[in-house]
């Protein structure tokens, strides 16, 4: 049976990375007080990806705290997410808790202003793909799904289903591309020229069926369910990025977890009848519905139009002379649309 070949998404992790002392001295003068700096012992950063927010490990003299900063989001977007991690701990969702931290304004250090975010440490390890990782992921995916159907909706930002001007961003990228104009690594030029037509039949399938979309409800939903979203800890699995919770139509966010999530499974060999079984079973426990009743199609392409939108912020990020900084994976996306196609005909057999 076809395997697919690791990614970034598929290293094992997370690996923390003790900063210096003049770094840490500069981080510490930028998260808590100088009352808290003095109990600090050590800054860890994480190694990986990391461009919508940082995420730091504080190591103080009797806990350990996780940081998450997003100083480019709105005061708005902020109140949110300390929402949504208030609304999923009263819920007992399998996601990461506030730390005390976060309410202790006498400790903390201009708080709104540089939009941190204090968690508990959780210890555990990055998906990895087994049948084992796969149950316990389904289970706690349907567990924040059934949280997060009670949420107040008027406070969820709505995720773009398909941008409206995709036929410019492409067509306008590509002529760019053409006249060497896209500031790109040489690899990913090459990957595109290679998959040029390829992405605009895929385009053109995508914008033809976008109407199967229509009678399908918005749900609120985590949209960016990847191996790195997924901590593992002993009999249970968290949920990472709960900032990602938006409305959309089910497939879109549930046909993405499956592609992402059983393609971590099929960078190992397989055989063919097992991997069918227990897939069949982490998308009823995700879908929370008997698979005969499940609308497989509709879930992968809810994934493919996902990814092609992803795919065309990188594009539109390349535009008037800038560099997207998710140029980092373009061809993983690229290569999705294609394993997207595979997994369906491996589903489907």
């Amino acid at each position: 049976m076809t395997s697919f070949k690791p990614d970034l998404f598929s290293s094992p992790g997370p690996y923390w990375q003790k900063v210096n002392l003049n770094e840490q001295k500069n981080l510490s003068s930028n998260i808590f007080s100088f009352k808290a700096n003095k109990i600090i012992k050590n800054i860890y950063k994480v190694k990986g990806l990391e461009i919508n927010s940082s995420n730091l490990l504080i190591e103080l003299k009797n806990e350990k705290i996780i940081v998450k900063k997003n100083p480019f989001i709105s005061s708005k977007k902020f109140n949110y997410q300390i929402y949504l991690y208030e609304f999923l701990r009263k819920k007992r969702s399998p996601v990461p808790k506030l730390s005390s931290y976060q309410f202790e304004r006498d400790i903390l250090y201009r708080l709104s202003k540089d939009r941190v975010i204090y968690l508990e440490f959780q210890k555990g390890r990055y998906f990895n793909g087994s049948y084992e990782d796969l149950f316990k992921t389904a289970k706690s995916i349907n567990l924040l799904n059934n949280a997060t159907n009670s949420i107040d909706f008027s406070r969820i930002e709505k995720l773009p289903l398909f941008p409206k001007k995709s036929p410019y961003i492409l067509k306008k990228f590509f002529s760019l591309l053409d006249k060497g104009l896209i500031k790109i690594s040489s690899e990913n030029k090459k990957a595109l020229i290679k998959n040029e037509l390829f992405l605009f039949e895929t385009h053109k399938k995508i914008i033809d069926n976008l109407y199967l979309f229509k009678d399908i409800p918005e749900k609120a939903l985590h949209t960016d369910l990847h191996p790195h979203n997924i901590l593992i800890n002993n009999s249970k699995s968290f949920i990472l990025d709960i900032e990602s919770i938006r409305r959309t139509k089910w497939p879109i966010a549930l046909g993405f977890a499956i592609f992402k999530l059983l393609r971590q499974t099929l960078t190992k060999n397989r055989r063919k009848k097992d991997f069918k079984l227990h897939a069949k079973k982490f998308i009823e426990i995700i879908h929370d519905k008997d698979y005969s009743r499940i609308d497989l199609k509709i879930l992968l392409f809810g994934a493919e139009v996902e990814v092609f939108r992803r795919l065309l912020f990188i594009f539109e990020g390349n535009l008037e002379g800038k560099v997207s900084a998710w140029n980092k994976v373009l061809i993983i996306q690229l290569n999705a649309l294609r394993e997207i196609k595979e997994l369906k005909k491996i589903l489907s057999d």
